[in-house]
C-alpha cells in the first residue's frame, strides 16, 4: 500500500513536471519569436532563406532558385545581389536583405506550405513544428535507450533544447532539428525491423542536405543489402519527384553547378569558420590550433 502512495505520488509529480516543461519551452519559443522579429540577425535568418525559395517553387519560378550563385566562387554566407529575382522576390515579402539558397530543391518544394502565411507567422509555424518533432525525437531516444525512469523524456527535452545548437536552430530557423527527427526516427524503425520506412527517412533527409548520406557507411560496413537498397531506391523516388516538380534544369543546376561552387572554398577562411559550423570547418580549426588563435573550450563549444 506504502508502495502504491509513493508511486502515485511520483507519477503525479512527474506530471505537474511535464506541464511545466511544455509551457516553459513555449514561452521560451514565443520569446525567441518575438526577439528574432526584431533583431539585426534577420538578415542572416536560415528560415527567410527556405521562406523565398518556397515562395519561388509557388510561383512556377524553379529556375530561379540558385539566382545569384557564381560559378567558381563560394556562395556559402553570401548575400544574395539585390538584382537578382531571389533577392527581388524577398523584398516583396518584407525581407530587405536575404542569403543564397543552396539546399536542393525537395527543401524548398516541402516548405511549400508555409508560404500560404506571412514570414513572420511561418517562422513561429516553422518553429512550433521544430518544438513538436524535437519531444518526438527525446521520447525516441528514451525508447531506444529503453530509459523507463519516470520524467526521463521530459529531462532529454530541456537537454535538448537548452543545448548551444538547438537554441541557434530555433533563433535562425535552422533545418537540423527536422533533420535530427528524421535521422533518429530512421534508427528507430531500423531497430524495429522496418527497413523500408528506415530507407525512406534517410532519403527524405539526404534530399534535404546530402550530408546525411553520411548514414550510409555503417551499413555498408555492415553489409546490410536491404537497407542500403531501400534507401537507394527511395532516393531515386524522391529524385523523380523532384524532376518532376522543378525540372531537369534547376536539377542541373544545383549538382553541376552549385555543388561545384560549393566545394570550392578554403574552409579555413574566418568568413566561413567563423559562421560555418560543419565538421570539415571544425577539423580545419584543430589542425590549425598551434597558432594559438582558438582556445580548446572556444573549440569544444562551438
Amino acid at each position: 500500500m506504502a508502495f502504491d502512495c509513493y508511486r502515485d505520488w511520483v507519477d503525479e509529480i512527474c506530471h505537474y513536471t511535464r506541464i511545466l516543461l511544455a509551457w516553459a519551452s513555449l514561452i521560451m519559443l514565443a520569446g525567441a519569436c518575438s526577439v528574432r522579429y526584431w533583431s539585426a540577425a534577420q538578415t542572416h535568418s536560415s528560415f527567410s532563406v527556405y521562406y523565398i525559395a518556397a515562395s519561388l517553387v509557388r510561383s512556377n519560378m524553379n529556375s530561379d532558385l540558385y539566382d545569384g550563385v557564381k560559378q567558381g566562387v563560394n556562395p556559402q554566407l553570401e548575400v544574395a545581389d539585390p538584382t537578382t529575382v531571389f533577392a527581388l522576390t524577398a523584398k516583396n515579402h518584407g525581407i530587405p536583405s536575404v542569403m543564397l539558397y543552396l539546399y536542393p530543391p525537395t527543401f524548398a518544394d516541402l516548405l511549400v506550405p508555409l508560404t500560404a502565411f506571412s514570414p513572420t507567422v511561418a517562422f513561429i509555424i516553422w518553429d512550433i513544428l521544430n518544438l513538436i518533432m524535437l519531444l518526438a525525437t527525446s521520447a525516441i531516444l528514451t525508447r531506444l535507450f529503453k530509459i523507463r525512469a519516470p520524467g526521463w523524456t521530459g529531462l532529454v527535452t530541456v537537454f535538448l533544447i537548452l543545448f548551444r545548437p538547438t537554441l541557434n536552430c530555433f533563433y535562425f530557423g535552422q533545418v537540423s532539428i527536422l533533420l535530427l527527427f528524421l535521422l533518429i526516427a530512421g534508427v528507430s524503425f531500423y531497430v524495429h525491423g522496418r527497413k523500408n520506412i528506415a530507407g525512406l527517412l534517410f532519403a527524405l533527409a539526404a534530399a534535404i542536405k546530402l550530408t546525411p548520406l553520411i548514414v550510409i557507411v555503417p551499413f555498408l560496413a555492415w553489409k546490410d543489402w536491404k537497407i542500403l537498397r531501400a534507401i537507394a531506391l527511395w532516393c531515386i523516388g524522391i529524385l523523380g519527384a523532384t524532376w518532376i516538380v522543378n525540372g531537369i534544369g534547376t536539377l542541373n543546376f544545383y549538382f553541376l553547378h552549385v555543388m561545384q561552387s560549393m566545394s570550392g572554398g578554403n574552409l579555413g577562411v574566418d568568413k566561413y569558420s567563423e559562421n560555418n559550423r560543419t565538421l570539415g570547418a571544425i577539423f580545419y580549426e584543430y589542425l590549425r590550433g598551434l597558432d594559438h588563435s582558438t582556445t580548446p573550450v572556444g573549440l569544444v563549444w562551438g
